[in-house]
């Protein structure tokens, strides 16, 4: 028999016990883990507290109205004390309050119903989060502005929320709705909804992928599923810590499955599984749209899918060739009608967006091998529209990230340093693409300008007159015309080039100094000043690089 330790007194048994249960009424998930742990060691051992009997008896004898909830058998007492050995606790406590539910705490339960569990409850749990992020967001807009037809709708909809939260066993889904989160930036809480909403979708990815009525479950396709939901699943834990330090269970839960899964399923994801690679969760459209992106692959018919990655392995021949092959006026001809006509099908027939990845992604390489001039489809410039987008994105990014104070002097060419003597303490002016603005700062900083203009496209900047007044400035020393990116209609900006007597130069390649200093030797060198010692040099540089 295993009895107690008699220096513990009642008292401070009681004190313990009672400190568990307000413990457990704060924190439901305590609640939860202890009920199953005591629930795993009754039900492991087989044994009963005979204390517990004792209450029951006591209960029964002094209280009648109050049925006795264990009422031992002869057969149950006799296997009990033949069988397995008893538990008491010496001296007995009165614990009737504490199994009873009704201690000094009027609260829940401190054995709460058992949750389900499992990737299918953590994707709902997190769908459920996702829309009380955005609920939070309209109930913010619907103070604002008195709305009572709003309110009602509000209310309405956040009653189905709990419902469907509580079908799912509850726990810690409307946290966000505490006052120290929900006061929070609105921008946060945005941003957290979105994420919650890529895990969701992500984790409903990998289930249909792993599902054993999908017949194109290939390693594959699994590896990319398993890594769009550890990007979400690592972005999500990032926006979380924004507005606490405790981590949502679902969320934790989620990322140890995904641990689990991989290990057994042999997957190696190189990104987002350790602690110091967090996924950047002010990316979550881009990882949204990627998502979309493989949602749409799993819905497509078979004989779809067949068809676009045949029109993929076409254009990736193409585009290939053109990468290495030398520079043959009529095989890149040739090369380039095949791109054409394949970026023509996967928009038209096949239903792939300009911005798509898959697309976007095969085009950057070969950026710097494009010819200054070449006929280009409407569609293939909305890709690469959208290409200059993203790399204006992705600029940003990487300016706002780095140390902009370092005082170390950057070695510029001498190409360089023979055009900044011609416009240095002047301002230029570039046309065309979405402003890059590590572009404009190293222009700037290699050249000694003043001032990059670099004015926005837009669907109201559709002609060379909306920069006219840029041309005419008189500390506009250089006007630089992006070729690839500029609209047909931009190409008469050379008649106000003239009429205001600046230079022009089209600039078929990308920003970098040392491209932008060969260009503008080749075709205003003589314009700007420079002499024949200069442009000797000049030709000696084209040799040696």
């Amino acid at each position: 028999m295993l009895i107690a330790n008699s220096a513990l007194s009642d008292a401070a048994l009681m004190t313990a016990l009672d400190t568990i249960r307000q413990k457990c009424a704060s924190d439901p998930e305590l609640g939860q883990a202890i009920a199953c742990l005591g629930q795993y060691l009754i039900e492991s051992t087989g044994i009963r507290p005979e204390s517990e009997l004792q209450i029951s008896r006591q209960n029964s004898t002094s209280n009648p109205e109050v049925p006795s909830s264990i009422e031992p058998t002869e057969d149950t007492t006799q296997s009990q004390s033949q069988d397995v050995p008893s538990v008491s606790i010496h001296p007995p406590l009165d614990l009737s309050n504490l199994f009873s539910g009704k201690g000094r705490l009027d609260t829940v339960p401190i054995i709460p119903k058992p949750q389900p569990s499992g990737p299918a409850v953590h994707r709902d749990r997190l769908q459920i989060k996702a829309e009380t992020c955005e609920w939070i967001i309209r109930k913010h807009l619907a103070d604002q502005t008195g709305s009572t037809e709003e309110q009602k709708q509000l209310d309405l909809q956040m009653q189905k929320l709990r419902e469907k939260a509580k079908s799912l066993g509850g726990g810690d889904v409307f946290w966000v709705c505490q006052p120290q989160a929900r006061n929070r930036n609105e921008d946060l809480i945005r941003r957290l909804g979105r994420c919650y909403q890529n895990a969701s979708r992500a984790t409903n990815c990998v289930l249909r992928v792993m599902s054993p009525d999908e017949k194109r479950c290939t390693p594959e396709r699994l590896h990319q599923a398993f890594s769009l939901l550890a990007e979400a699943c690592s972005a999500l834990k990032v926006a979380i810590r924004g507005l606490r330090p405790k981590p949502d269970t679902d969320q934790d839960a989620l990322f140890h499955w995904i641990r689990y899964q991989t290990e057994s399923e042999r997957v190696f994801l190189q990104r987002y599984m350790r602690i110091d690679d967090d996924a950047d969760p002010e990316q979550w459209s881009e990882l949204q749209a990627r998502i979309e992106t493989f949602e749409k692959f799993l819905d497509e018919p078979e004989q779809a899918k067949r068809i676009r990655k045949q029109t993929f392995n076409v254009l990736d021949y193409h585009l290939k060739k053109i990468l290495h092959d030398s520079g043959d006026d009529s095989a890149f001809q040739n090369h380039w009608k095949k791109i054409t006509k394949s970026v023509e099908d996967l928009m038209t027939e096949q239903g792939v967006e300009p911005d798509d990845p898959s697309l976007r992604d095969r085009f950057i390489p070969i950026l710097d091998r494009l010819p200054e001039q070449m006929e280009m489809s409407e569609n293939l410039r909305k890709v690469f529209q959208s290409i200059d987008d993203y790399l204006s994105s992705q600029e940003e990014k990487k300016v706002a990230e780095s140390d902009t104070t370092t005082d170390t002097p950057i070695q510029w060419s001498s190409l360089v340093l023979r055009v900044r003597e011609v416009l240095e303490n002047k301002s230029i002016l570039v046309i065309g693409g979405a402003q890059r603005p590590g572009a404009s700062m190293k222009l700037k900083q290699a050249f000694g300008l003043t001032e990059v203009y670099w004015p926005k496209q837009t669907e109201h900047v559709t002609s060379a007159y909306d920069f006219e007044h840029w041309v005419a400035r008189d500390e506009t020393g250089l006007v630089l015309l992006a070729i690839r990116w500029s609209a047909h209609g931009y190409n008469d900006i050379q008649h106000f080039c003239k009429q205001y007597d600046k230079p022009l130069v089209r600039l078929p390649g990308g920003y970098h100094p040392n491209q932008v200093a060969e260009q503008i030797f080749r075709q205003a060198g003589r314009k700007l000043g420079l002499d024949s010692t200069t442009d000797h040099q000049m030709s000696k540089y084209m040799q040696n690089s």
